[in-house]
């Protein structure tokens, strides 16, 4: 999928109790420096905690502060929001069903850098990507052979029929070739 745009959360220094409450413990900030080197490479931090989940684009009309405020929410849970200048593009987006992904990244991390282990606090980043609509894939035709199998065999069977039932046989003669004609159709 193509990106068409990218939004960057605000207010989460005011949404850190939330964001605690939503933060899971990420296994790999237990490796050791050479698990680290191998696995993230230099310069890559590896966070203390994970933010995953959906998060949801909230539109708060009764805000206060903005009535075009749009809040990230995992759950019920706000941690931020969209900036002010962005709301009328994502509001715009979010009305014409686009498909968006948030990510949540930053906090207490460690990295290599220089070939040493540091630790260190970055910001906490949220980032809203909404995607280009798939192109719907193009229809493929029914494979109607097995409707021209039957259409033949209840011919052959017609023929059969009319000796014995004329009326049965031509009806049955009618029908297959109908079927017959309509496979080649479709």
């Amino acid at each position: 999928m193509k990106a068409i745009a990218v939004f960057d959360g605000v207010g989460m220094y005011y949404h850190e109790d939330n964001l605690a409450k939503i933060a899971e413990e990420n296994a790999d900030y237990r490796l050791t420096k050479s698990s680290i080197e191998k696995e993230y490479g230099e310069d890559e931090p590896v966070y203390q905690y994970t933010y995953d989940g959906f998060y949801k684009l909230v539109p708060e009309p009764d805000n206060p502060h903005d009535p075009n405020a749009i809040a990230i929410r995992l759950d019920d849970i706000t941690i931020g929001y969209i900036a002010k200048k962005d709301t009328q593009r994502v509001h715009e987006l979010l009305s014409m069903g686009m498909y968006y992904e948030t990510s949540v990244s930053g906090g207490h991390c460690k990295l290599i850098e220089d070939e040493k282990l540091l630790e260190r606090d970055d910001p906490i980043e949220v980032s809203v990507i909404f995607y280009e609509p798939e192109a719907a894939e193009p229809v493929k035709p029914k494979n109607q052979t097995p409707l021209l199998i039957v259409s033949i065999i209840l011919l052959v069977m017609s023929v059969i029929l009319l000796l014995a039932m004329p009326v049965v046989g031509v009806i049955g003669i009618l029908l297959a070739v109908g079927l017959i004609i309509y496979s080649r159709k479709k």
